[in-house]
Protein backbone atom coordinates (compact mmCIF):
# COMPACT_ATOMS: atom_id res chain seq x y z
CA UNK A 1 0.00 0.00 0.00
CA UNK A 2 1.39 3.40 -0.92
CA UNK A 3 1.00 6.55 1.09
CA UNK A 4 0.20 9.99 -0.22
CA UNK A 5 1.60 13.10 1.40
CA UNK A 6 -0.73 16.06 1.33
CA UNK A 7 0.90 19.45 1.67
CA UNK A 8 -1.26 22.31 2.89
CA UNK A 9 -1.40 25.22 0.44
CA UNK A 10 0.14 27.56 3.03
CA UNK A 11 3.12 25.21 3.29
CA UNK A 12 3.56 25.31 -0.48
CA UNK A 13 3.54 29.11 -0.52
CA UNK A 14 5.91 29.26 2.44
CA UNK A 15 8.36 26.99 0.62
CA UNK A 16 8.19 29.11 -2.53
CA UNK A 17 8.43 32.33 -0.50
CA UNK A 18 11.56 31.19 1.33
CA UNK A 19 13.24 30.09 -1.91
CA UNK A 20 12.39 33.26 -3.86
CA UNK A 21 15.50 34.87 -5.29
CA UNK A 22 14.03 38.12 -6.61
CA UNK A 23 11.65 40.32 -4.62
CA UNK A 24 9.42 43.24 -5.55
CA UNK A 25 8.74 44.74 -2.14
CA UNK A 26 5.52 46.26 -0.81
CA UNK A 27 6.90 49.79 -1.28
CA UNK A 28 7.61 49.22 -5.00
CA UNK A 29 5.45 49.93 -8.05
CA UNK A 30 6.78 48.82 -11.43
CA UNK A 31 5.29 49.99 -14.71
CA UNK A 32 6.46 47.67 -17.49
CA UNK A 33 7.23 44.01 -17.97
CA UNK A 34 9.26 42.03 -15.43
CA UNK A 35 11.27 39.00 -16.52
CA UNK A 36 13.66 36.77 -14.59
CA UNK A 37 14.95 33.23 -14.93
CA UNK A 38 14.70 32.90 -11.14
CA UNK A 39 11.83 32.63 -8.72
CA UNK A 40 10.03 35.90 -8.04
CA UNK A 41 8.11 37.15 -5.00
CA UNK A 42 5.79 40.09 -5.62
CA UNK A 43 4.62 41.99 -2.55
CA UNK A 44 4.29 45.32 -4.41
CA UNK A 45 2.50 46.33 -7.59
CA UNK A 46 3.34 45.51 -11.22
CA UNK A 47 1.58 47.10 -14.18
CA UNK A 48 2.71 44.76 -16.96
CA UNK A 49 3.52 41.14 -17.73
CA UNK A 50 5.51 39.06 -15.24
CA UNK A 51 7.69 36.09 -16.29
CA UNK A 52 9.82 33.82 -14.13
CA UNK A 53 10.49 30.19 -13.32
CA UNK A 54 8.10 30.51 -10.38
CA UNK A 55 6.01 33.53 -9.42
CA UNK A 56 4.50 34.09 -5.99
CA UNK A 57 2.06 36.98 -5.54
CA UNK A 58 1.98 37.86 -1.84
CA UNK A 59 -1.22 38.99 -0.06
CA UNK A 60 -0.01 42.58 -0.52
CA UNK A 61 0.94 41.97 -4.18
CA UNK A 62 -1.01 43.18 -7.18
CA UNK A 63 -0.41 42.50 -10.87
CA UNK A 64 -2.34 44.25 -13.61
CA UNK A 65 -1.17 42.15 -16.53
CA UNK A 66 -0.36 38.53 -17.21
CA UNK A 67 1.83 35.96 -15.47
CA UNK A 68 3.86 33.30 -17.28
CA UNK A 69 5.78 30.76 -15.16
CA UNK A 70 6.18 27.06 -14.47
CA UNK A 71 4.73 27.54 -10.97
CA UNK A 72 2.33 30.29 -9.96
CA UNK A 73 1.01 30.85 -6.43
CA UNK A 74 -1.39 33.76 -5.90
CA UNK A 75 -2.33 35.13 -2.49
CA UNK A 76 -2.91 38.69 -3.71
CA UNK A 77 -4.58 40.25 -6.75
CA UNK A 78 -4.05 39.40 -10.43
CA UNK A 79 -5.99 41.28 -13.10
CA UNK A 80 -4.92 39.39 -16.22
CA UNK A 81 -4.23 35.91 -17.51
CA UNK A 82 -2.12 33.29 -15.75
CA UNK A 83 -0.13 30.71 -17.72
CA UNK A 84 1.58 28.11 -15.56
CA UNK A 85 2.19 24.42 -15.36
CA UNK A 86 1.19 24.35 -11.67
CA UNK A 87 -1.14 27.06 -10.39
CA UNK A 88 -2.41 27.64 -6.83
CA UNK A 89 -4.98 30.28 -5.95
CA UNK A 90 -4.82 30.78 -2.17
CA UNK A 91 -7.88 31.67 -0.07
CA UNK A 92 -6.90 35.36 0.01
CA UNK A 93 -6.42 35.62 -3.77
CA UNK A 94 -8.51 37.60 -6.25
CA UNK A 95 -7.99 36.70 -9.90
CA UNK A 96 -9.83 38.23 -12.85
CA UNK A 97 -8.63 36.58 -16.05
CA UNK A 98 -8.16 33.25 -17.75
CA UNK A 99 -5.96 30.57 -16.19
CA UNK A 100 -4.04 28.16 -18.43
CA UNK A 101 -2.65 25.23 -16.42
CA UNK A 102 -1.72 21.55 -16.22
CA UNK A 103 -2.57 21.33 -12.52
CA UNK A 104 -4.69 23.76 -10.53
CA UNK A 105 -5.63 24.17 -6.88
CA UNK A 106 -8.22 26.74 -5.89
CA UNK A 107 -8.42 27.05 -2.11
CA UNK A 108 -11.82 27.76 -0.56
CA UNK A 109 -12.29 31.51 -0.23
CA UNK A 110 -10.36 32.42 -3.38
CA UNK A 111 -12.16 34.86 -5.68
CA UNK A 112 -11.89 33.87 -9.34
CA UNK A 113 -13.59 35.28 -12.40
CA UNK A 114 -12.53 34.00 -15.80
CA UNK A 115 -12.08 30.78 -17.71
CA UNK A 116 -9.99 27.74 -16.87
CA UNK A 117 -8.04 26.09 -19.68
CA UNK A 118 -6.40 22.77 -18.83
CA UNK A 119 -3.57 21.78 -21.13
CA UNK A 120 -2.29 18.24 -21.21
CA UNK A 121 1.13 17.24 -22.42
CA UNK A 122 1.26 14.95 -25.44
CA UNK A 123 0.64 11.34 -24.57
CA UNK A 124 3.54 8.95 -24.64
CA UNK A 125 3.28 6.40 -27.50
CA UNK A 126 2.76 3.53 -25.06
CA UNK A 127 -0.32 5.19 -23.51
CA UNK A 128 -3.63 3.93 -24.87
CA UNK A 129 -5.55 6.35 -27.04
CA UNK A 130 -8.55 7.98 -25.37
CA UNK A 131 -12.03 6.86 -26.30
CA UNK A 132 -13.69 8.97 -28.94
CA UNK A 133 -17.37 9.49 -29.73
CA UNK A 134 -16.85 7.92 -33.16
CA UNK A 135 -15.49 4.64 -31.79
CA UNK A 136 -18.11 1.89 -31.63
Amino acid sequence: MSSVEVIAPDAATHELRTRALAVIGPDMKITGNVETTNKLLIAGEVLGEVRGSAVFVDKLGRITGGIVAEEVVVSGVVLGSIRGRHVILESSSRVEGDVFHESLLIVEGAAFQGRLHRSVRARAPRDPAPFSKDAT
